[in-house]
Protein backbone atom coordinates (compact mmCIF):
# COMPACT_ATOMS: atom_id res chain seq x y z
CA UNK A 1 0.00 0.00 0.00
CA UNK A 2 2.92 2.43 1.37
CA UNK A 3 4.83 1.64 -2.22
CA UNK A 4 2.14 2.61 -4.56
CA UNK A 5 1.20 5.20 -3.23
CA UNK A 6 4.61 6.83 -2.93
CA UNK A 7 4.60 5.51 -6.36
CA UNK A 8 1.70 7.12 -7.89
CA UNK A 9 2.68 10.36 -5.65
CA UNK A 10 6.24 10.42 -7.90
CA UNK A 11 4.31 10.09 -11.26
CA UNK A 12 2.07 12.43 -10.13
CA UNK A 13 5.22 14.90 -11.65
CA UNK A 14 6.17 12.90 -14.68
CA UNK A 15 3.00 14.00 -16.63
CA UNK A 16 3.45 16.83 -18.97
CA UNK A 17 2.34 20.13 -17.64
CA UNK A 18 -0.88 21.87 -18.86
CA UNK A 19 -0.39 25.07 -20.34
CA UNK A 20 -4.14 26.61 -20.39
CA UNK A 21 -3.62 28.87 -17.93
CA UNK A 22 -0.50 30.56 -19.70
CA UNK A 23 -0.70 33.75 -21.90
CA UNK A 24 -0.24 33.33 -25.25
CA UNK A 25 3.12 35.10 -24.97
CA UNK A 26 4.61 33.40 -22.11
CA UNK A 27 3.42 29.88 -23.81
CA UNK A 28 5.10 31.34 -27.10
CA UNK A 29 8.37 32.86 -25.26
CA UNK A 30 8.41 29.46 -23.74
CA UNK A 31 7.82 27.77 -27.19
CA UNK A 32 10.44 29.75 -28.58
CA UNK A 33 13.62 29.67 -25.94
CA UNK A 34 12.89 26.00 -25.44
CA UNK A 35 12.90 23.82 -29.17
CA UNK A 36 14.34 21.05 -27.50
CA UNK A 37 12.31 20.98 -24.38
CA UNK A 38 10.92 17.73 -22.84
CA UNK A 39 7.27 19.40 -23.20
CA UNK A 40 7.39 20.61 -26.42
CA UNK A 41 5.06 18.36 -28.06
CA UNK A 42 2.55 19.87 -25.05
CA UNK A 43 3.56 23.37 -25.94
CA UNK A 44 2.95 22.92 -29.56
CA UNK A 45 -0.50 21.00 -29.13
CA UNK A 46 -1.84 24.16 -27.14
CA UNK A 47 -0.40 26.71 -29.37
CA UNK A 48 -2.42 24.79 -32.01
CA UNK A 49 -5.46 24.21 -30.06
CA UNK A 50 -5.58 28.06 -29.62
CA UNK A 51 -5.00 28.78 -33.22
CA UNK A 52 -2.19 31.57 -32.08
CA UNK A 53 0.89 32.48 -33.81
CA UNK A 54 4.00 32.72 -31.96
CA UNK A 55 5.66 35.17 -34.90
CA UNK A 56 4.78 38.28 -32.83
CA UNK A 57 7.02 36.82 -29.64
CA UNK A 58 10.07 36.51 -31.57
CA UNK A 59 12.24 39.76 -30.45
CA UNK A 60 10.58 39.04 -26.84
CA UNK A 61 12.32 35.49 -27.21
CA UNK A 62 15.31 36.56 -28.97
CA UNK A 63 16.10 39.15 -25.62
CA UNK A 64 15.35 36.16 -23.45
CA UNK A 65 17.88 34.03 -24.79
CA UNK A 66 20.45 37.06 -25.11
CA UNK A 67 19.93 37.56 -21.12
CA UNK A 68 19.94 33.98 -20.39
CA UNK A 69 23.18 33.94 -22.15
CA UNK A 70 24.45 37.00 -20.26
CA UNK A 71 23.55 35.47 -17.34
CA UNK A 72 25.40 32.12 -17.81
CA UNK A 73 28.85 33.77 -19.20
CA UNK A 74 28.67 35.62 -16.04
CA UNK A 75 28.39 32.49 -14.20
CA UNK A 76 30.86 30.58 -16.13
CA UNK A 77 33.17 33.16 -15.19
CA UNK A 78 32.60 33.80 -11.51
CA UNK A 79 33.33 29.47 -11.11
CA UNK A 80 36.34 30.28 -13.15
CA UNK A 81 37.61 33.11 -11.09
CA UNK A 82 37.00 31.72 -7.45
CA UNK A 83 38.91 28.05 -9.32
CA UNK A 84 41.81 30.82 -10.20
CA UNK A 85 42.07 31.89 -6.50
CA UNK A 86 41.66 28.91 -4.75
CA UNK A 87 44.88 27.89 -3.21
CA UNK A 88 46.32 24.82 -2.29
CA UNK A 89 48.20 24.98 0.96
CA UNK A 90 51.83 24.68 0.67
CA UNK A 91 52.98 21.31 1.53
CA UNK A 92 54.80 21.27 5.53
CA UNK A 93 58.38 21.01 5.55
CA UNK A 94 60.22 19.41 7.65
CA UNK A 95 63.09 20.89 9.45
CA UNK A 96 65.97 18.95 11.22
CA UNK A 97 67.59 19.53 14.25
CA UNK A 98 70.25 17.10 16.30
CA UNK A 99 70.71 17.19 20.17
CA UNK A 100 73.16 15.49 22.53
CA UNK A 101 71.54 13.84 25.24
CA UNK A 102 73.30 12.02 27.95
CA UNK A 103 76.07 10.87 25.41
CA UNK A 104 73.90 9.70 22.07
CA UNK A 105 72.98 12.27 19.37
CA UNK A 106 69.06 12.69 18.95
CA UNK A 107 68.11 13.60 15.74
CA UNK A 108 63.91 15.45 15.62
CA UNK A 109 62.23 16.19 12.72
CA UNK A 110 59.39 18.54 12.60
CA UNK A 111 56.72 18.75 10.46
CA UNK A 112 53.84 21.34 10.95
CA UNK A 113 53.46 20.82 14.16
CA UNK A 114 54.52 17.60 14.66
CA UNK A 115 58.14 16.65 15.99
CA UNK A 116 59.54 12.97 16.22
CA UNK A 117 62.85 12.54 18.05
CA UNK A 118 64.79 9.41 17.20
Amino acid sequence: MKKTLLLALLCAGCAAPSYQGRTDEGLCIEYLTRPQGLYQPAREAEISRRGISCGQYLGQAQAALQAQRQADQAYSEALNSAARNLQRPAAPTTTTQTYTVNGKTVTCYTTGTYTNCY
